[in-house]
């Protein structure tokens, strides 16, 4: 199986358009992050995101995957999706305060990779958690899926003829996290103030 990066272990990969959805496929990547915990201080997670690939499988997205990790913020990415320079990140809705988080995400992720060798991207951030039946998160994935500032649909070609391209785009996207549970997850035993003590211990 490909490893894209060496900060990101592939846990599946899809190098072409699989299905019906266009020219939809995907990946999922692994990484290993650091998060406080209350009363535990800094624990370490395993992250799963997802690569939501166009046709041409542009790996550039890697980058803009790698900046993200770099720059602190991957641990709140579950879904990334870059076409044609624009990059749509959808992430854990538990971020969710106010609108204004959506502006505050957008502003750090685009100064995370404002130094692109090769293009300038735009990041557009939306929120996204199959698991809820909350009738805000309903109207806000429905914008996403049919056109808002973060257009999941348009931005990987998923340009539908059926009339049930959003019911189709939202499935796809609820089962790749069914079947991979995106998101952090704990380690048990590892943390950075138990290792300490440890280490000073021998």
């Amino acid at each position: 199986m490909r490893q894209y990066s060496t900060l990101f272990t592939t846990l599946y990969d899809q190098p072409e358009p699989v299905g019906q959805l266009g020219d939809a496929h995907y990946s999922v990547l692994r990484a290993t992050v650091w998060l406080s915990r209350i009363g535990r201080g800094e624990t370490l997670f395993i992250h799963d995101f997802a690569i939501l690939w166009d046709k041409d499988h542009d790996e550039r997205v890697i980058w803009i995957a790698e900046k993200f990790y770099e720059a602190g913020l991957l641990h709140h990415v579950l879904l990334i999706a870059e076409h044609k320079a624009t990059v749509t990140v959808l992430i854990d809705d538990t971020d969710w305060e106010d609108d204004s988080t959506v502006a505050k995400h957008e502003k750090c992720m685009q100064e995370a990779v404002s130094d692109s060798p090769e293009d300038t991207f735009t990041v557009c951030v939306g929120y996204f958690n199959p698991k809820t039946s909350n009738s805000l998160y309903n109207e806000h994935i429905n914008s996403i899926l049919d056109g808002g500032s973060a257009n999941i649909r348009a931005h990987t070609g998923w340009v539908l003829q059926d009339g049930n391209g959003r019911s189709r785009s939202r499935g796809y996207l609820d089962g790749i996290d069914a079947t991979w549970q995106l998101g952090s997850k704990w380690l048990p035993g590892w943390h950075r103030r138990d290792l300490a003590a440890g280490i000073e211990a021998a």
